[in-house]
This record gives structure tokens, sequence and C-alpha cells, in this order.
């Protein structure tokens, strides 16, 4: 099994892209700040954005063909 590794090489570090998609927006814990729930998640615009093309290529390749 091969491991993901980034563009210049380097082992992928799921904590680096956790933080990274955290502060752009495209996901963030849901109630936060009241402690959090575990496994609930709000998706910001850029989340959103994703979540909604990766269901129209879903409904390309499964609905319409």
């Amino acid at each position: 099994m091969t491991t993901a590794t980034t563009l210049k090489g380097q082992p992928l570090d799921k904590a680096v892209l956790d933080s990274v998609l955290r502060r752009r927006m495209f996901f963030t814990p849901s109630f936060e700040i009241y402690g959090g729930v575990s496994g609930l998640y709000d998706y910001g615009p850029p989340g959103t954005a994703l979540q909604s093309n990766i269901l129209d290529v879903w409904r390309k390749h499964f609905v319409r063909e």
C-alpha cells in the first residue's frame, strides 16, 4: 500500500491538512463554541461548493448513464 505524498514528495501529514482546511473554512466542527460534538461538521462556502460538485459528478455517472 502506498502512502499519500505532497507535490514535493514529502509524506502527507493529516494534522496539517486538517488545519489548512479549517482555516480556509472548508469545514468546522459543529457547536465548537459549546465544546463540540464529535462527528458533526458544518461546511463553509468552499466546502459546500466542493460537496455540490462531487454530488453532481456522482449523479452524472450513476443516475444519468
